[in-house]
């Protein structure tokens, strides 16, 4: 079935979030529901109503309004008539009659203040639409159904069916449905904004009514949540409810550039099995980066954790960026971090980064989006976790077809929410997608996600663009696009379920919206815009800034004081832009000659201020001895005191190239792979060997094991924990660990 029309197409969205009863819990996230259902079900290009056409109803306490709401949208509707509730829903203590909760509602007296459920199916039952959907997203009292649970299932089923109607409901007659804490909306609710916000992939151009039903029931059985039910009373099944926003067009059957075959450069970053070995690159192809290592850390959002199911930062992690070759080559690579089925000496799991590369002219020629590369890779299969990959041609390449899609199609709600973010990225700026932890998107959605920024820039960027679906906010990285719990120093935050923010942008991402405004200003749609980028496909450069470890908290007050932000982006929209902003002049780095002249000085000063103490020192000697040898008082205290001024010389000096020999060494964090036992004897300090992973600036997640003879054993560490360490610039594996600010086991239970 084709979408509803939307002249003749009516919604009534009824929810309940405050009660006075105190058998009835207030709901807050009701009015999220409510606000975010409308907004998508009026979107303008993948909803199905006009925003005068869809009536939201929240807190009523006047029955007759709500009557008089209902019973108008419903004469009104001739094609589809959707009707929503989100409450608490009631049993009749007598009658065992359902009715829907409202602000006043007391369940001791129902039939005077409460919505029967009759009197809504009445009112559906006799409009012309000629489909008709009922959606019950209702948290059942368990007041409601003490002593009815066997038969309260059959009841409610019989009275929430109506003919010639399309109903869901939340959860099963004597299941309550729930709602998760911190999540934004009901659990029911979510599910389905998240599939009518972001789409399906691999789904049809349309979501129908059944497709909707069949991906929530997966949702909420994956996730151990009560699973919805529906109703269908005749065939409306095929109704669709909303254009699939996830939708990716393939080329047409039998065009040549179907799904032309590329030899991939590959190779494989893991330990050997049963070994404790660092991770490494243990097989690889050739022509690809010469610090191929380097490059694969690169694309590492930190350290992962085989054993994150189900969380946000959970397995796999995929990450893009441009390269270059050995020889100079430009290349566009993937890396796939997985758990594996090997275990390393000490039985933990081993995980494996494979990394893959194409020619970057053979991805701008076809437009190649990062779904599409990732969609090119997924199925390459391994013999071992250690092994090359199973099926290699003639020049030890992996030659599988090249999965072409076309250009995400983005709606305006998704133009509005991410060309400030796409701006950003083009400035230079680190940008991080905050996701909850309880409810973070699939990786599909991720990956769609990226590629709808990636399309608001030209297609060109991508060239040095690092971007990935995971990094961890306490590792240093140099992804400048991906998704995570919070931002780290430096980076922009923008909430994955927020439709509006502001953003600071620099020169260069404001001259991208002036662009994208002028494009607009023209009367270029969305598609348009993308269309244009997707075509700029020269090579173009991206500034990469590294994201950095959490540094110690500092003053506040001189922060404010000496800090200068950038200039704020709103979302873009066909206003003229506010005008630039002064940008930011603060300094972050010294430059490389006044690093070099700053090194003479010292060395020059170091120089100058031995020979001086030794100088001093024979002076006084000379003194001395004349003193000593003239009877001469006044001479052997001033050659004593030069000799002291000597003395003095030579410890305060020796105290300056201490302090200068530990500057060389720069802060950052190491987490604990593993570590040995804490002694059982009564000890204050104890040995303690560590195998660590470090990260600071300019070390990105290197593996070393440290042994330290004196270790505080009322801070003795666990694994997994991190660990403050102070790290030899240049030779990452010289590591302090700085026991005196770790907590102790004390300090850390009381916390």
């Amino acid at each position: 079935m084709s979408l509803p029309d939307p002249r003749r197409s009516r919604a009534v969205l009824i929810g309940t979030s405050r009660y006075a009863h105190d058998d009835l819990p207030d709901q807050p996230v009701v009015r999220n529901n409510l606000t975010d259902l409308a907004a998508v079900l009026t979107d303008p290009e993948f909803g199905v109503l006009p925003a005068e056409h869809c009536m939201v109803v929240h807190d009523e306490t006047n029955l007759t309004f709500i009557g008089r709401q209902l019973r108008s949208a419903a004469s009104a509707a001739t094609d589809l008539l959707l009707v929503y509730y989100a409450g608490h829903g009631c049993l009749h203590p007598r009658l065992h009659t359902l009715h829907l909760a409202l602000p006043e509602t007391d369940p001791d007296d129902l039939g005077f203040s409460a919505v029967a459920i009759d009197v809504l199916k009445d009112s559906i039952a006799r409009s012309p639409a000629r489909s008709k959907v009922l959606i019950i997203d209702s948290c059942f009292s368990g007041r409601a159904f003490t002593g009815h649970l066997a038969s309260t299932a059959d009841r409610v089923r019989a009275q929430i069916a109506v003919r010639g109607t399309y109903t869901f409901a939340s959860a099963a007659g004597n299941t309550a449905a729930v709602v998760m804490p911190g999540e934004r909306h009901t659990a029911f609710t979510g599910r389905l904004l998240r599939l009518l916000r972001h789409g399906v992939p691999d789904g049809p151009a349309e979501l129908d009514l059944e497709l909707l039903y069949g991906r929530i029931d997966q949702l909420m059985l994956a996730e151990s949540l009560p699973r919805p039910e529906r109703f269908v009373v005749g065939d409306i099944g095929r109704l669709v409810l909303a254009g699939n926003r996830a939708y990716v067009p393939e080329p047409p059957p039998g065009s040549d550039a179907e799904r032309p075959d590329v030899g991939l450069r590959w190779a494989v970053f893991t330990r050997a099995p049963g070994t404790m070995s660092d991770y490494g690159v243990v097989a690889s192809g050739a022509d690809l980066p010469g610090d191929l290592a380097a490059t694969i850390r690169d694309h590492l959002g930190g350290v992962p954790d085989p054993g994150a199911f189900g969380q946000a930062g959970a397995l796999p992690w995929i990450s893009f960026s441009g390269c270059t070759a050995v020889d100079g080559e430009p290349l566009l690579a993937v890396a796939v971090t997985t758990a594996s089925d090997a275990r390393d000496g000490l039985g933990r799991v081993i995980t494996a980064t494979r990394f893959y590369a194409l020619p970057w002219q053979t991805a701008a020629d076809t437009g190649l989006t990062w779904t599409g590369l990732y969609r090119t890779i997924r199925d390459i299969r391994f013999a071992d976790v250690d092994a090359a990959p199973a099926e290699l041609d003639a020049h030890d390449r992996v030659a599988v077809p090249l999965h072409r899609m076309a250009p995400p199609v983005l709606s305006e709600s998704d133009l509005s929410r991410w060309a400030t973010v796409a701006a950003a990225i083009v400035d230079g700026r680190s940008v991080v997608i905050v996701v909850d932890a309880l409810d973070p998107p699939s990786v599909d959605e991720r990956l769609r996600l990226l590629d709808a920024i990636g399309a608001l820039m030209p297609y060109g960027s991508r060239a040095r663009l690092r971007a990935g679906t995971w990094a961890d906010h306490r590792a240093q990285h140099r992804l400048q696009l991906h998704f995570g719990l919070r931002a780290g120093p430096g980076q922009i935050a923008v909430a994955w379920h927020d439709d509006e923010f502001e953003i600071p942008v620099g020169p260069r991402g404001r001259m991208h919206l002036d662009r994208l405004r002028a494009m607009r200003a023209a009367g270029a749609t969305a598609a348009d815009l993308v269309a244009e980028l997707a075509g700029q496909r020269e090579f173009r450069d991206v500034a990469l800034p590294v994201a950095q470890p959490a540094p110690p908290p500092q003053d506040e007050a001189h922060d404010e004081a000496h800090d200068e932000a950038p200039p704020v982006a709103p979302s873009l929209s066909l206003a003229a832009d506010p005008g630039p902003s002064a940008p930011s002049h603060r300094r972050t780095a010294v430059t490389p000659g006044e690093t070099a002249a700053l090194v003479a000085d010292v060395t020059l000063a170091s120089i100058r201020n031995g020979f001086a103490a030794a100088l001093l020192a024979a002076v006084g000697l000379l003194v001395f001895s004349f003193g000593i040898g003239s009877a001469s008082g006044t001479a052997v205290l001033t050659g004593l005191g030069l000799l002291a001024g000597a003395v003095l010389m030579t410890v305060v000096v020796n105290a300056v190239k201490r302090a200068r020999a530990r500057r060389r060494f720069v802060a950052g964090t190491a987490f604990v792979m593993d570590v040995t036992p804490q002694p059982t004897v009564d000890a204050v300090f104890a040995r303690c060997q560590l195998q660590l992973v470090v990260n600071a600036p300019g070390v990105a997640a290197v593996a070393v094991r440290v042994r330290d003879p004196r270790v505080p054993v009322d801070r003795w560490p666990e694994v997994g924990a991190q660990l403050p360490v102070l790290v030899r610039q240049g030779d990452p594996r010289r590591v302090l660990v700085m026991w005196d600010r770790v907590q102790t086991h004390d300090e850390a239970a009381a916390s």
